[in-house]
């Protein structure tokens, strides 16, 4: 019995202490301060007018600069916290409302670039009776950022509360038990200063292009397209060349503004294009098929249309490029593929089936996940069929099964064998993928 009620004291006892050791959370006094707003962005200069003249020796000014950008705007400041009356003797902790934070200045305007000025002229002497100006404009400066706002402070840090409970003794009186608890004030957290505005760019110099001929520049011939048909004709492509010099400011008139660097036009180069067949497949096939020639940076290559592939080597005859096609085939072609199986045990073979007759043009790679279809299907064999195991020719592709090192009772004959095949087709950079999922049974 003794036992018994002095358990039930422990619990009773418990329960007091578990009671007067849980304390509310803190809780919040006063409004936050609203937040600054950002300043807006300058806007940014504007550019000088582009002009294209015909230099004669006639005196003649152009003012081809950019304006300056403007400044960006002021951020506004953050209001402090509000109502910031602190609660007097509450069981519980609290903390101030926080200030809000600045906003952000504004960034200032880029300067204006300068006009671009492209000249014609047949004496570079006339350069100098045209005077231009092709200043750039000023960047502007970002804006102030705002101020943060102050939080809401503590009146007092800390203050005592007392917590009471009455407890039932074991003989039905009560007795009434207390504790004092501590509890504290946070400052609110003053707003976060903004950040000052970034600075805008400066403009930059217009491009100068002097062309030294009158009539107008014909336009480049960067690349053709033409049909397999027309590829015994030699055809060209043509490129404006340009150099890129100092000492503009000695060529034009006194009191222009420009970059002293130029761009001079120096001509105009061929480059001429021969294509040559070579390919096991008649030319006549792919007459209608075409092939594009471009050139780039002086460099000429040549790419088929999407609906064929091709091999294609580049050697050069003096100036010629000279593109011979090695192999081709059409695009459809490449997985034209069916298949079937022959043979059991260590004969058993699977026989991926070529219609287009392409397999010894193209590259080839064959993935295989092989199972036996058996009351759980087991996996035979998974993964890239080695080189050894795969018989590449003309127009069809065999993998020697028989050879896997597969046990003999799933390659009897009136076995089912079910396949999953992924065959990768490559040539000429371009690639496609049959796949596949099949079964059969060995005969």
């Amino acid at each position: 019995m003794n036992m018994k009620l002095n358990l039930f004291r422990f619990g009773m006892l418990s329960l007091f202490t578990l009671s007067l050791g849980s304390v509310a959370q803190a809780s919040h006094f006063g409004i936050d301060g609203r937040n600054g707003s950002d300043g807006f962005s300058g806007p940014s200069g504007r550019s000088g007018q582009d002009i294209t003249i015909t230099a004669d020796g006639t005196q003649r000014f152009f003012d081809l600069s950019g304006t300056d950008g403007a400044p960006g705007g002021w951020a506004s400041d953050a209001d402090s916290a509000w109502g910031c009356s602190q609660p007097y003797g509450v069981p519980h902790d609290v903390w101030g409302a926080s200030g809000g934070n600045g906003g952000d200045g504004g960034r200032g305007g880029n300067g204006g670039s300068g006009g671009d000025v492209t000249v014609y002229y047949n004496d570079v002497s006339f350069l100098r009776s045209i005077t231009v100006r092709s200043t750039p404009g000023q960047a502007s400066y970002g804006g102030n950022a705002g101020r943060g706002g102050a939080g809401c402070r503590c009146t007092y840090f800390s203050w005592t509360t007392e917590r009471c409970q009455d407890i039932r003794r074991p003989d039905g009186s009560f007795e009434r038990r207390c504790e004092t608890d501590t509890h504290y004030c946070r400052d609110g957290r003053d707003g976060y200063n903004g950040s000052q505005g970034s600075h805008g760019s400066q403009g930059s110099y217009g491009q100068v292009t002097l062309i030294p001929q009158l009539e107008p520049l014909i336009p480049n011939v960067q690349s053709q397209t033409r049909n397999f048909s027309q590829i015994a004709e030699t055809f060209q492509l043509e490129m404006n060349q340009w150099s890129s010099r100092q000492g503009t400011l000695a060529l034009f008139g006194n009191g222009s503004d420009l970059s002293n660097t130029y761009t001079i036009f120096t001509g105009r180069r061929a480059f001429p294009v021969k294509i040559n067949w070579a390919a096991r497949r008649a030319v006549s096939e792919f007459q209608s098929n075409s092939v594009t020639a471009q050139v780039s940076s002086g460099e000429v290559s040549v790419s088929p249309a999407q609906n064929i592939w091709a091999q294609i080597s580049k050697a050069m005859n003096g100036t010629t490029s000279v593109f011979t096609v090695q192999k081709i085939i059409k695009a459809a072609e490449a997985t034209n593929l069916s298949v079937s199986v022959r043979g059991n045990g260590n004969t058993t073979e699977l026989v991926l089936h070529d219609a287009s007759a392409v397999s010894d043009l193209v590259g080839t790679a064959v993935s295989l996940k092989l199972e036996a279809d058996t009351l759980f299907d087991r996996n035979l064999f998974e993964g890239v069929v080695p080189a050894n195991l795969l018989s590449i020719q003309r127009n069809q592709l065999v993998i020697k099964v028989g050879n896997m090192g597969i046990k003999e009772k799933y390659l009897k004959s009136g076995k089912v064998l079910k396949a999953d095949f992924n065959v990768s087709r490559s040539l000429g950079g371009r690639s496609a993928n049959w796949v596949k999922s099949w079964e059969g049974a060995l005969r």
